[in-house]
C-alpha cells in the first residue's frame, strides 16, 4: 500500500480510531527515542561545582573594582 493510499484510508476513519492511531504512532515514536536515549551517556558540566571558576571569577571582580577606584 502506497502513503498516498494509507492517507485516503486514513481519512476515512472514525475520530476515535484516528485518535488510536496518532497515539500508536506517538508511542512508537517514543519508543525509538528512548532507545536512542539510554544507550548514549552526555557529560553535564556545571560552573557552580568549580572552586576553582569561583576563584577566578572573584579575582576578575576585584581586579575591576580596583580598577574603577
Amino acid at each position: 500500500m502506497s502513503l498516498e493510499q494509507l492517507v485516503h484510508e486514513l481519512h476515512g476513519l472514525s475520530r476515535a480510531d484516528k485518535l488510536r492511531i496518532v497515539q500508536l504512532l506517538v508511542n512508537d515514536l517514543a519508543a525509538d527515542d528512548t532507545t536512542v536515549l539510554t544507550n548514549a551517556q552526555y557529560e553535564v558540566w556545571s560552573p557552580s561545582d568549580s572552586g576553582e571558576a569561583a576563584r577566578i571569577l572573584l579575582q576578575m571582580l576585584e581586579e575591576d573594582q580596583g580598577a574603577r577606584e
